[in-house]
């Protein structure tokens, strides 16, 4: 009775029986969560799907065996307090909860009427300076991977990594691996469709990054990604 402070009992009654709507179906969290995950497996990249079941696997944790529209916003505010992260993190937790309640909340589901990570506001993080290198930097680094023959059981030949750090160096793609431009076009099953030779330039396409691009190269960028997506070239290569 303490909660409702200065307001009636009767108050609180009428209020319960004009807001309230129950879910279409009441359905448990661990049923909810293996429908999501089973809906995006073939919709989104397998590090998203990964970092999908983590979030939510921790969210089962926290509220085992609870109908999906049980869960309010102080228990989605509680468990992201409880995460021990950072902001960008936080963030990211917080984008995984918001799609699957989403996910939830949509029709014909409607396992829930409210989205309780909706009112939960993003942090904003500043956004830093991105570092440039030298062109003394660079031209080290590019004398030492021209000598660079990988780890004491690599057998790769000397400077086999020079298109690589070539391409992503000068020519702006990302090299994360394996979410990164360079990465993902050696990986496609005919990655050399992507290079035109005549024009001087490598497509990047919406399977290998979130837009559509095709910034013209030098002629030694060219025959770089020429090397970099040849059959010949070791797919999942490591610096190691």
């Amino acid at each position: 009775m303490a909660r409702l402070g200065p307001k009636s009992l009767a108050l609180a009654v009428e209020w319960f029986l004009t807001t309230y709507r129950a879910p279409v179906t009441a359905l448990a969290i661990e049923t909810a969560v293996a429908a999501f995950l089973g809906a995006k497996a073939s919709h989104v990249r397998p590090l998203a799907l990964r970092d999908y079941r983590r979030t939510l696997t921790a969210l089962q944790s926290a509220f085992p065996g609870r109908e999906v529209h049980t869960i309010t916003t102080a228990d989605i505010q509680s468990f992201l307090a409880n995460r021990g992260v950072g902001k960008k993190r936080l963030n990211n937790l917080r984008g995984d909860l918001n799609a699957f309640f989403v996910f939830c909340q949509a029709a014909p589901r409607e396992w829930t009427h409210e989205n309780p990570v909706k009112p939960i506001e993003k942090y904003r993080i500043a956004r830093g300076i991105p570092q440039v290198i030298s062109a003394d930097t660079a031209a080290r680094l590019m004398s030492f991977v021209e000598t660079y023959a990988g780890g004491p059981r690599s057998k790769q030949p000397a400077g086999f990594l020079v298109p690589y750090f070539a391409l992503c160096l000068f020519a702006g793609l990302r090299p994360s691996v394996p979410d990164g431009e360079a990465c993902k076009l050696g990986n496609l099953p005919d990655p050399m469709q992507f290079i035109d030779q005549a024009m001087g330039i490598i497509r990047i396409t919406p399977d290998v990054a979130t837009r559509i691009h095709g910034d013209p190269l030098c002629p030694h960028l060219v025959s770089a990604a020429n090397l970099l997506l040849e059959p010949a070239w070791p797919r999942g290569f490591s610096l190691n």
